[in-house]
């Protein structure tokens, strides 16, 4: 009976010992369990935050590029991306699409005519001060706001590019000649890959339109001061493109830009 005793004693030791091992051996588990589960929480949140940190950043930077096409005032616009931010129309004035010639306008006029010459043209010869005098330049030789074309037809915002806009559209785009709905002329593509269409409308001397789909001519807003008779403009064919210097009197096309 002793002997049952000590041996049952020794039984019970026996767990106790193991059971104390377990316990320090769970301890350890669960404390490597809590620490692993906080771990994977502290890394979750890490990551949780820099993913919202870095859909606010492309948030931010969406904002700050701002839309590349919209509409003012009816027509439609388009950013090219120029370093100037200059929003070019999709069509000329006087169209209702990309390949329509619109109006042939003077420069410094605000209206088609039937007849273009140098006896109806209200700009041509006519000093660049005396033009400033009349109000229809101003003193950096833009003209203003009342012989503006583009404003006065499409309203406030608008307005004919001046020759150094035409040059940064120039310099800053990839420029190709094609045909667009049939129609010829140049197919503009900018920096961030948007597009606008000028076609090849030529201008309009006396009665006559000559080269139509071969020639496109648009008018700046800047005059040139040497010659009393000229006004910058973009001048092209299907071989070459740029700055050109025009006759005030002949009708010419308008493609306008928003700021």
């Amino acid at each position: 009976m002793i002997k049952k005793i000590s041996h049952f004693h020794q039984i019970i030791a026996a767990l106790k010992k193991k059971s104390q091992n377990f316990s320090k051996w769970f301890s350890s588990f669960a404390r490597v369990t809590i620490i692993t589960i906080l771990a994977i929480c502290m890394l979750s949140g890490c990551r949780s935050e820099k993913k919202e940190n870095i859909e606010e950043s492309q948030n931010i930077k969406r904002d700050h590029n701002g839309p590349t096409t919209g509409n003012l005032n009816g027509y439609d616009w388009v950013d090219l991306g120029l370093p100037s931010g200059l929003k070019w129309a999709t069509h000329n004035v006087g169209a209702s699409a990309p390949e329509d010639f619109g109006y042939y306008i003077a420069w410094g006029e605000i209206e088609p005519k039937d007849y273009y010459s140098t006896i109806n043209s209200i700009t041509y010869k006519v000093s660049s001060k005396k033009l400033i005098h009349e109000g229809i330049i101003d003193e950096t030789g833009t003209l203003t706001k009342n012989h503006d074309v583009a404003h006065v037809i499409w309203g406030e915002g608008w307005r004919i590019p001046t020759i150094e806009e035409w040059s940064e559209l120039i310099d800053g785009c990839n420029w190709n000649f094609a045909a667009f709905n049939g129609v010829n002329g140049y197919l503009v593509t900018g920096p961030n890959k948007n597009m606008i269409f000028l076609p090849a409308a030529a201008f309009m001397q006396n009665k006559t339109i000559d080269n139509v789909g071969d020639f496109g001519d648009y008018w700046s807003s800047s005059v040139v001061d040497e010659l009393t008779g000229n006004a910058y403009s973009l001048g092209y064919s299907s071989k070459s493109y740029g700055r050109r210097r025009y006759a005030r009197y002949a009708g010419r096309t308008i493609r306008p830009v928003t700021d």
